[in-house]
Parts: structure tokens; sequence; C-alpha cells
């Protein structure tokens, strides 16, 4: 999945940094503010992108590394952050030894993992004893399926079924930028299913 999203780095860094076209200002203070505990020792972002939540956090006082697996969007984050640190590697192999982490940081990243219980054991390897995950993830609803029209009272509809893992390839067009959505969406197991 990084081949995706290096393929598609330039529009998404454009996507993301032209104000009004993504919601990260939006929710991103209410992560900071209520699930990210105050500064102390060392922070791994996964899945950094362009750098944002590398620079949101630094800004809050917290040192940080920034890691993603697509080096142009890693170039781009060093670009924006010359003083930053950013490592190019995939969430299933962090190049860091145990217990290098007071806090791993996965804002909207966890989705884009291709094997996510490996990705999980390399959080919890590097993390200190006493070390914190703080993640969060857009609803898997949002990906599961789509409005039928534009009109108000348009259905809702999900095709196949809702409780599954799927890989969902698409871009999202706003005045004139397009962003990727490359993602295997995190889902509930149904209480059904065997």
């Amino acid at each position: 999945m990084s081949e995706t999203w290096d393929d598609e780095a330039d529009n998404w860094i454009k996507w993301a940094r032209t104000p009004g076209h993504d919601v990260y200002r939006f929710y991103s203070s209410s992560f900071f503010d209520e699930i990210v505990p105050s500064p102390s020792g060392l922070v791994l972002e996964l899945g950094c992108g362009e750098g944002r939540v590398v620079r949101d956090l630094e800004s809050l006082g917290h040192e940080v590394v920034g890691l993603d697996p697509s080096p142009t969007m890693v170039r781009h984050a060093r670009q924006e952050d010359i003083h930053g640190a950013y490592v190019i590697a995939p969430g299933e192999q962090l190049p860091f030894a145990e217990g290098a982490f007071d806090l791993v940081i996965a804002y909207n990243s966890l989705q884009n993992v291709e094997d996510l219980a490996k990705t999980v054991a390399e959080v919890e390897r590097v993390l200190t004893t006493d070390g914190r995950f703080c993640m969060c993830i857009a609803h898997p609803m949002s990906d599961a399926g789509r409005f039928e029209s534009a009109q108000p009272d348009a259905p809702f509809t999900v095709k196949g079924s809702y409780y599954g893992p799927r890989r969902v390839d698409e871009k999202s067009n706003a005045m004139g930028l397009r962003s990727p959505s490359t993602a295997w969406p995190i889902r509930s197991r149904s209480t059904h299913e065997h």
C-alpha cells in the first residue's frame, strides 16, 4: 500500500495543505487535547505522511520521530520541518530498539497498514513498559457505502457485508484537487460470523 501513497503523495499534500479541503483542522485539536498525554519522553508518529501531526505535536512540546513508508511523503515532511526527525519504514517493521518510545501516535494511519496485527505488535515492542499508544481512525461506516445521490433524502447503501475487511481505493475531488483514499478499513466482526 505504500506504493499507492507514494504515487499519490503530491496530490495528498496539495489536499492536506490547502485550507478547506480536509477535516484535520476541525478534528485534530480534540485528539491532541483529550487523548494525547502531556509531553514526556520520545514520541513516534506512525504514518506521518507529510508531517502535519509531527509539526503539531512539536508545537505542543513533544519530541517526535515521524515514520512513513512513502519516501515522497517523508521528503515533503523534511522540507516543511527541516529540524524534525523522519524515518522511511513500514509500521510492520519499525527500525527502533525495544522500549525506545514513551508514546506512539497513529492519527488515521492504522487503516493504511498491510498487516494490522504485526504493526500493533511492533508498536508494543517499541513502547516502554508504561508507554501509551494513542490512535484514531475514521469510522468504518464512512467507507462502507455511499449515498445514492446528492439529494437530502437519498438512501445510504452498503454493498456487500459491512463486517469483513475490504480494500478501499477511491479519490475525492474538490475545487480541482484530488485526495487518495487507500485503506483496509478496520471493521468489527459480526457475532454471527464463525
